[in-house]
């Protein structure tokens, strides 16, 4: 089994599971209505260690390929050996079963472990039923499960790098956990990184030991890295069309001519180049850029197909975003923007201690305050303090901005 380090990071306080997300408020009131009536027998660990666990186990769903096969033994079985009582067992796995099927785009794997969990528990015959009607509450609100989840081994992985025992965490090179990492890369550049970086530990290994690894695993990985790096070419090419369409073009510059102010005596001035031999470069110039402007034309209708998708659904989601919170004009898409900055800062002045014990401090200060320091827009830090919640198109700037608040100690929520 892969170590939990690898595709599962704890979390150290109810409130990275309470903050912002009602999802997990149902969740914990469902428990809490169960383990509060007398009937039941007391639970053998604390409750963040109980949402720890659930989260651990609903992410081995989401990461193995096969999860439901054997699930007695693979996650029943063990899941006992680490809480020792059946009854925390039980309550563990109510706690996934609600987790997984309110999966907003819940995988066919998800549901056939589900499906699972209500042959072993019959829940829909009443046990565990206060937690299993969290599930049902949420589904009749509206309510889905916000759990944004990326193995930590490969998260963000194109930005920092995080060096990984990938022998260690891939459980020696099991070809399954390769494809599984590779899944839950965010991006086709963290894709290609990390596959790259597993070929090369994988390698390393070949050499210390001929007969430890077939060449067949050898070459299903070597194709699944040409795969990616044929889908980032792609994607890299697209980029490099979008530069040089807004690339100007560049100034034409014609030989000087020879005039008869510029002889010196005593000197012999050049021989006039012949205006033929002139024109006929020019002309070969000319042809050569024709024939790279026709290559690129070419080459740029090609790729306006792969980007036909790609423009709907960018439209899509800023027609979404427009809905949802106001831009600033000095936003960065993906890099820096004005909701998530505004977000970060509110989070360390409140941890600064802004306001003492009440809410005592005016969002027009505080917009004043953030605008003096990022120059963005007044009127768009205040509409964001007022409504802070971030859309789904910010959780790859928001998870840089944690690491790096990480990196000098602060663990901050971010809406």
């Amino acid at each position: 089994m892969i170590p939990r380090k690898y595709i599962f990071e704890d979390a150290d306080a109810m409130s990275d599971y309470l903050d912002d997300s009602y999802f997990n408020g149902k969740l914990l009131n469902g428990v809490l209505t169960m383990t509060n009536k007398l009937s039941y027998p007391t639970l053998s660990m604390e409750m963040l260690d109980l949402f720890n666990e659930a989260y651990y186990t609903a992410t081995r769903v989401l990461f193995e390929q096969y999860p439901e096969i054997d699930i007695r033994r693979n996650y029943l079985d063990y899941t006992k050996s680490y809480v020792h009582d059946d009854h925390t067992r039980d309550v563990i796995y109510a706690m996934v079963y609600v987790i997984l099927s309110r999966l907003d785009d819940r995988p066919e794997k998800a549901e056939r472990f589900c499906s699972q969990l209500q042959n072993i528990y019959s829940y829909s015959a009443g046990y565990m039923d206060d937690i299993i009607n969290a599930g049902r509450v949420c589904e009749y609100q509206g309510i889905h499960s916000d759990w944004d989840w990326t193995p930590p081994a490969v998260d963000l992985y194109e930005v920092f790098g995080t060096p990984t025992d990938w022998k260690e965490a891939t459980d020696d090179f099991k070809l399954e956990n390769i494809k599984s990492y590779m899944e839950h890369c965010i991006t086709v550049d963290a894709r290609y990184e990390v596959l790259s970086d597993i070929q090369k530990a994988l390698h390393a290994e070949k050499k210390k030991d001929k007969e430890a690894y077939s060449a067949n695993l050898l070459t299903k990985v070597a194709m699944m890295l040409s795969d990616v790096k044929r889908e980032k070419d792609v994607q890299d090419s697209i980029k490099k069309v979008k530069e040089l369409q807004t690339e100007p073009d560049p100034p034409l510059t014609l030989p000087t001519e020879f005039h008869a102010q510029d002889y010196v005596e005593g000197e012999e001035p050049e021989p006039e180049e012949d205006k033929d031999a002139i024109i006929a470069e020019l002309n070969k110039k000319i042809e050569n850029l024709l024939a790279e402007l026709t290559h690129s034309e070419e080459e740029t209708e090609s790729l306006k197909k792969d980007l036909g998708w790609a423009n709907e659904i960018i439209e899509d989601l800023k027609n979404k975003q427009a809905e949802e919170s106001e831009e600033d004009p000095d936003d960065v898409p993906e890099v820096r923007t004005q909701k998530v900055v505004t977000n970060v800062l509110f989070a360390i002045l409140k941890k600064a201690g802004m306001g003492g014990d009440s809410i005592d401090y005016n969002k027009t200060d505080v917009a004043d305050l953030i605008h003096y320091l990022t120059g963005f827009s007044s009127n768009t830090i205040r509409q964001t303090l007022t409504y802070p919640r971030t859309t789904s198109s910010s959780n790859k700037e928001v998870k840089i901005a944690k690491a790096l608040l990480k990196k000098v100690n602060l663990e901050l929520s971010i809406k």
